[in-house]
């Protein structure tokens, strides 16, 4: 009975230690993936380096650049580049590397995928604790995914305005416009806008909304620029005025705070939001002078609502 008995331990030994070989291969791996609603270039620009991941990692960073912490995990940056980042997580056991890959579902979002690979040991204890480690980095892979997913879902994180689509109010544009060889300062911008709200007031017309700009640069000299004001109707024009018709569909609205450094960089990533989601623009975009650039000076506080039409 004692012999039989000392027989089946054994076999059950033997099953459990195979059962640890077979269920826990030679390298473990294991990963995790999110769907991001942003285009594969915008996503690559907040993985590939330092500065894009000090925008949105979830966790601290210490002051070398190269190590992330979160919760109780410490990922060390081994490599950056254009394929992605690499780097070592020191668990209790060993010394997992971890890899993110980032590849385009379509030209509006982009998988991206954190992988760990651990060699297992041939100490069987050993090997247990190494896959447990594993599954608890995956549960903390998965939050930080998570958290990035929330961070390049969000269009004002990526593209540093807050985009909306709304329709075209103001069909009648009474506008000017010249050429100058230089970018126009405030003074001209607004002598222009003096002549189209005296011939408005002459014209007994109403003026719907703030003074539009749209400025050009052509060549390396030679900027176009193009000033206007929505009116209530159609009115006679004189000089260098004349009427245009806006259709009445959709636009793209952002608001943003700030000098002329600030609106430009408003409208090209206006642009960069257009072309991502595969807009045409029928129109050039323009300004909305909220603030009158007269009456402030300080360049801080002037409000420009940036437009582009759209279908």
């Amino acid at each position: 009975m004692i012999k039989r008995f000392f027989w089946v331990l054994l076999v059950l030994v033997v099953v459990f230690f195979a059962g640890i070989y077979i269920y826990i291969p030679s390298t473990i791996l294991a990963s995790g993936s999110v769907v991001v609603k942003t285009a594969e270039h915008h996503a690559a620009d907040f993985l590939t380096s330092n500065t894009g991941w000090k925008t949105w990692w979830p966790g601290q960073q210490l002051t070398d650049g190269k190590t992330y912490q979160y919760h109780d995990k410490t990922y060390r940056l081994i490599k950056l580049s254009n394929s992605g980042p690499s780097f070592v997580t020191v668990g209790d056991q060993d010394t997992i590397n971890t890899n993110i890959t980032f590849i385009a579902v379509d030209k509006e979002s982009t998988t991206i995928t954190w992988a760990a690979t651990l060699k297992s040991s041939l100490n069987p204890f050993k090997r247990i604790k190494q896959y447990e480690e594993v599954v608890d980095l995956t549960k903390n892979l998965d939050e930080v995914l998570q958290r990035l997913k929330q961070f390049l879902d969000d269009d004002k994180k990526v593209y540093q305005i807050d985009v909306s689509v709304q329709k075209v109010k103001d069909s009648v544009i009474l506008t000017t416009n010249t050429i100058l060889n230089h970018s126009p300062d405030m003074q001209q911008v607004y002598k222009m806008i003096a002549v189209l709200k005296q011939q408005v007031v002459q014209q007994k017309g109403v003026e719907m909304g703030p003074p539009m700009l749209n400025v050009h640069q052509s060549g390396a000299n030679e900027f176009g620029v193009m000033v206007g004001i929505p009116i209530d109707k159609v009115i006679n024009t004189s000089g260098k005025t004349s009427i245009n018709k806006m259709v009445l569909g959709n636009i793209l609205v952002a608001e943003v705070k700030g000098g002329p450094n600030t609106v430009q960089s408003a409208i090209n990533s206006l642009d960069t939001y257009r072309k991502d989601h595969s807009l045409v623009s029928p129109a050039m975009p323009y300004q909305s002078l909220i603030t009158n650039r007269m009456t402030e000076q300080d360049t801080s506080k002037w409000i420009t609502k940036i437009y582009c039409p759209i279908f």
